[in-house]
Formats: C-alpha cells, sequence, structure tokens
C-alpha cells in the first residue's frame, strides 16, 4: 500500500469526532509545526507504526495502520491476541503509539502509552530489571504486578487491569489500562506524607473544605485503608503519593464527585523488593507492617469484618492455578516446581499468618474488655 491511499482515506474521515478524537491522542497530523497533516501522517507512521519484518529500517506499514483506522472507526472491540507462551502479542494485537515526546506524566519505566481500536488506553512499563536504575535485578519482578492485581481482585479491591505482554522482538512489557472514564481527573491531594493516619486527615480535610459529599469522603478514606491492608499484604514499597490519587468527576448536572483511585502500581512488591529503598507509608508505631495495620485500625467502621473476610478468602496458591487458566503462562502452571514463585506464595502467606494473629488478638482484647 502506498502513501496515495492512506491520504485517499484520511481525507474521507478526518473532519469526524472520532478522528479527531484519535488525532488528539496521538498528534499523528500535527508532531511537526513545519510540514503538513500528510508529511506529518508519513512521519508518524515511519518512526511509530513500521513493519516489523522488513529488512529496512522504518519502513512504513500502511496496511496495518490502516486496518486499525477502519476497525477504530467502527469502535470495534479492543483483542489482546495471546502468544502461545500466554503473553499478549503486541504484533498480532492492534494499537497505536502515543509519541513519548507529547505523553504526560511520564514515568522512568513507561514505554509508551497506546489506544486500541475501541479507544481503551493502556500504559505499556519497562519490567523493572530492564533498568539499572531501579535497584531490581531479579527477571522475576515481571509477574508481580499480574499477581498483586489478582490478589486486589480477590479481595475486592479496584485496581488496574494488568496484562503481560511481549513484543514482536520478544522483550517484555507490562500492560496496564487506563480506568479513568469520561469527565474524570486525577487529583493528587498532597505531598508524600509517612503516616498513614495523616494522609488519612489530609483526606478528610481536603475533601470537606472542597465540600464533597459527606459518604463519598468516607468511602475514599475506607477504601484507602483497604489499600493500605493489601499494601502490607504483598509488600509494597513504592507508596509516593502519586500512586494513591484521587479521582474527581464532573457529572451532567454539574455535580462533582470523587472516589479514591484504583491502585495500578504494583512493581516494587513481594520478596523481589524486600531490600528496595522506596518510600513506605507507616502505621503510628513507625512499622509498615499488616499486623500494625490491623492493630491500629481494627476498630474502624468496616476494617475488622473486611481483614477477617480477606484472610479467609484469599489462597494464593489459587491465585496463581486461577491466572493460569486464565492466561496460559507456564510459570503459574508450574509453580509448585519453581523455587522463586514458591518465593511470592511464601511471602504472601507469611503475611496471612502475621494478619490472623493479629486478629485473634484483637478478639480476645474485644472480648476481654466486653467482659469489664
Amino acid at each position: 500500500m502506498e502513501i496515495s491511499e492512506v491520504k485517499e482515506y484520511i481525507t474521507k474521515i478526518k473532519d469526524s469526532s472520532k478522528f479527531k478524537k484519535l488525532d488528539e491522542f496521538t498528534k499523528m497530523t500535527s508532531l511537526d509545526a513545519n510540514k503538513d497533516m500528510y508529511e506529518n501522517l508519513e512521519y508518524y507512521v515511519k518512526i511509530y507504526h513500521p513493519k516489523h519484518n522488513s529488512k529496512k529500517f522504518f519502513e512504513p506499514d500502511y496496511e496495518s495502520f490502516i486496518e486499525f483506522l477502519k476497525c477504530y472507526m467502527n469502535n470495534e472491540q479492543a483483542k489482546l491476541f495471546r502468544r502461545d507462551d500466554g503473553y499478549v502479542d503486541l504484533e498480532k494485537t492492534a494499537y497505536l503509539v502515543q509519541p513519548g515526546l507529547i505523553s504526560k506524566n511520564i514515568g522512568n519505566f513507561i514505554d509508551h502509552y497506546i489506544i486500541m481500536t475501541d479507544g481503551s488506553v493502556y500504559i505499556s512499563k519497562l519490567p523493572l530489571y530492564y533498568k539499572g536504575n531501579s535497584g531490581i535485578t531479579d527477571t522475576y519482578c515481571l509477574y508481580s504486578p499480574l499477581i498483586a492485581s489478582y490478589i486486589a481482585k480477590k479481595l475486592g479491591i479496584e485496581c488496574a487491569e494488568i496484562n503481560l505482554a511481549k513484543r514482536h522482538d520478544g522483550n517484555s512489557r507490562i500492560l496496564s489500562k487506563n480506568f479513568l472514564r469520561e469527565n474524570e481527573e486525577i487529583v493528587t491531594y498532597t505531598e508524600n506524607m509517612e503516616l498513614i493516619s495523616e494522609n488519612l486527615d489530609k483526606i478528610d480535610e481536603a475533601l470537606r473544605l472542597r465540600k464533597f459529599d459527606e459518604k463519598e469522603i468516607e468511602e475514599v478514606k475506607f477504601d484507602y485503608i483497604k489499600q493500605e491492608f493489601l499494601a502490607k499484604l504483598i509488600g509494597l514499597k513504592d507508596q509516593t503519593a502519586d500512586n494513591t490519587p484521587l479521582i474527581v468527576e464532573t457529572d451532567e448536572n454539574e455535580n462533582r464527585h470523587v472516589r479514591l483511585a484504583p491502585m495500578f502500581d504494583f512493581d516494587y512488591s513481594f520478596h523481589i523488593a524486600k531490600d528496595a529503598k522506596m518510600f513506605i507509608r507507616k502505621c503510628d508505631n513507625g512499622k509498615a507492617d499488616i499486623a500494625s495495620l490491623i492493630e491500629q485500625y481494627q476498630d474502624y467502621p468496616r476494617f475488622k469484618e473486611f481483614a477477617q473476610e480477606s484472610i479467609k478468602i484469599l489462597d494464593i496458591e489459587e491465585i496463581f492455578k486461577q491466572i493460569y487458566e486464565d492466561t496460559k503462562i507456564k510459570k503459574f502452571g508450574e509453580y509448585s516446581n519453581d523455587e522463586q514463585m514458591q518465593e511470592f506464595i511464601k511471602f504472601v502467606n507469611k503475611n496471612i499468618e502475621m494478619a490472623k494473629e493479629a486478629l485473634s488478638k484483637a478478639y480476645k482484647e474485644n472480648e476481654r474488655e466486653g467482659r469489664q
């Protein structure tokens, strides 16, 4: 296919609101102010959508590009094709890339923001071991986000949809689906504050000052404590304020609503990150373990019941079996014979036992107080 055919198709759709939305995301027609839209388009496809099986460098893949556009204009459901090894196949999956020079809030390990045929957006991330400045060399860190997301879903804690993927060259990526809805924006309400209690106070103060609904404020705070429960359970080490933002929505009646953002950054977790020097939120006793969290918030409305039910239903081996059933990634099917995968299980089970002991202690204390 030649660029002339691409131009012909673009001419037909360029004034539609749907194409304009895609163009706003990719800037495919306006990357260089000194070029016209079709020159920009040719450059975009050449650099960001080249053929992978060509002997030429940066040979534009116009066929695949047009195929994506037609699916996108028809709002066809995004399809994440999987390889035989269970990973999402980024060579077969239809998407377009947002150039890094226009991406907002691009982090140290973010590869690209990508858009699918149905308009859904994913963040493509590099595994920690790909970069020397991560402090992590263990290749099994690739599995941390996926495992953590499945634990979150099991416990009813909102989190981003996460998949493991591979590019055409076999290099791994972590795909995290954007969870923002229409008319929503992310708001970071505070700076990094070491104590969980300080953060809760700050949330309460900030949301009351902005006159959000009382029930929504209480739900945000409860969700915050639930997220802390998961963080302590999986040993999450990266707890900066940017990783626990609020989401503010303005509805059709101009009313503002607030919710806590789903969890989305699980990379520094489990035994993989035990020696990582990161920002961790702590309990008032200066500790960051799950027992201390339970001790401090055992009387917080609904928390003890949530913690008890979570410990009751969580079986990390069943989580691994579910991941394998859903993805067919071999490491999860062969976890019983894999020493490193067993380390994930040991880490979680140790924290489950610690939580059980803390809950038992809290129950006995409440029982003793009831008799007095």
